[in-house]
């Protein structure tokens, strides 16, 4: 149902100052208990990490952004519970693979890509970890994820590319997206970053160059971002742009500009988010953004209607690691933090936010909502937060850590082996070991598959 603000007659709304962090700060905070509403996990018998009706990819999702909240905010309330389950999705028989047994049937490689860039999130924000003996550490986890996605890149269809599914058997198989291979050369570009091994920027290198000048998923004229391809030659692109596959891939190409400096790298920086910037706001209303690809229509479904706050959390990680792009993303945080929190009314409580921000000229709540809308207003207004001053920059001096310089690396995944019951297993070994076992690890995926991959010295 469509409500007014007139009509619905309330008074609660908590409209934002997008120049005020507190401002900023005390709605995010009634976003997020909301968002708590959705979620069963903490209740007993209930599983962590798992949230009735949705996707298993848009939990790893919500749990990404309440890791940016925790951050932004200093607030430990739920702490826990996103640790819990952070790990409790990880398949300790498994070797700690983000693979539930329970979700063969949906699983993707973007589906565990999400996931993995919560927990890469966890680790460059210094979020704690859990104890030893209840699993790995955040980077090991995510890594985990790298390794196994390193073994299914498949040359042999289309020269390259992951396959947006898993398993051979699922529907989708045969498509090659942008969001599976642009999650994962993001997290490569993250991992490089992260822990200044070379080989991850590399392989974030090949698989920018397959995206771009093999397949053209990547329009290197335009900085537009399509969907993807079907097999066997991956030729005939799904022309689609939706937001989150621009965020992705722009943010990946702002970690490789943040580790090289490279021209190349800031170009496409450049390029892309510009063209982003103006492909998803409004004519009507410069720098709110919008769904162009769906909104246009009213055709948004369920997932598609996380992936305007996924750009912004993308657009969040660029706006940290290229200042130069700061004066171009900022009016866009700020006019969408502006807009948003005002369709929040609906629901029973008559605070659910709205879909459509610009619905009616506004401050309209348009009658769609759920975890997804809330959790992508959440992200869209707390990105808001990186524009003005904050009192923790002492204590906080960095967004986004590395290993050398405070990050969380306690646990590296960097050995996996046998154990008795024929499982494999986390061993953890020293800094001093750490380039030289996974360069290796690296390198037994490659002879399994087939392939060769060149290991050049750190540049």
């Amino acid at each position: 149902m469509v409500v007014s603000r007139g009509v619905n007659a309330q008074v609660n709304v908590l409209e934002v100052d997008p120049d005020n962090r507190d401002s900023i700060l005390k709605w995010c905070k009634q976003s997020v208990e909301r968002i708590w509403t959705y979620y069963p996990g903490e209740k007993y018998g209930e599983t962590p990490g798992v949230i009735p009706g949705i996707y298993w990819w848009e939990a790893g999702a919500m749990f990404g952004t309440l890791i940016d909240y925790w951050w932004y905010s200093d607030d430990k309330t739920h702490e826990k519970a996103i640790q819990d389950a952070l790990i409790h999705q990880a398949d300790k028989d498994n070797g700690w693979m983000y693979e539930p047994r329970n979700r063969t049937l949906e699983l993707g490689n973007d589906d565990q890509g999400y996931w993995a860039i919560a927990v890469m999130a966890a680790a460059e924000k210094r979020f704690p970890e859990v104890p030893p003996e209840r699993g790995p550490g955040w980077l090991a986890l995510a890594q985990r994820v790298f390794e196994a996605q390193a073994g299914r890149w498949d040359e042999e269809a289309c020269n390259g590319g992951l396959h947006w599914q898993i398993h051979s058997t699922n529907v989708g198989y045969d498509y090659k997206n942008t969001v599976s291979n642009g999650l994962y050369f993001q997290l490569a570009a993250r991992l490089a970053r992260y822990t200044g091994n070379q080989t991850y920027a590399e392989i974030a290198d090949k698989v920018w160059d397959w995206m771009e000048s093999d397949r053209h998923y990547i329009n290197s004229t335009t900085g537009a971002i399509y969907d993807g391809a079907h097999l066997p030659e991956c030729k005939n692109i799904v022309p689609y742009e939706w937001s989150y596959n621009s965020g992705i891939v722009v943010a990946g190409a702002a970690y490789m500009w943040n580790i090289t400096g490279e021209a190349k790298w800031r170009e496409r920086v450049e390029l892309i988010l510009n063209h982003a910037l103006t492909f998803f706001s409004r004519d009507d209303i410069p720098h709110l953004t919008w769904e162009y690809t769906c909104e246009t229509n009213n055709s948004c479904d369920q997932d598609q209607r996380w992936f305007k706050g996924h750009l912004h959390r993308f657009l969040g990680l660029v706006y940290q690691l290229c200042p130069f792009t700061q004066p171009m993303i900022t009016p866009k945080f700020k006019e969408t933090a502006r807009w948003a929190p005002k369709t929040c009314y609906g629901g029973p409580a008559g605070d659910r936010c709205g879909f459509r921000w610009w619905f009616e000229g506004g401050g309209v709540f348009d009658g769609i909502d759920g975890v997804s809308v809330e959790s992508s207003t959440l992200e869209v207004v707390q990105s808001a937060l990186l524009t003005v001053p904050r009192p923790n920059a002492e204590t906080k001096p960095k967004w986004i850590y590395k290993a050398s310089d405070g990050g969380v690396a306690s646990r590296n995944i960097t050995e996996l082996e046998s154990s008795e019951k024929g499982m494999r297993k986390l061993k953890v070994i020293t800094d001093g070991q750490r380039a030289g076992a996974w360069i290796m690890t690296i390198i037994m995926v490659a002879m399994a598959l087939g392939l060769v991959w060149f290991v050049a010295p750190n540049k």
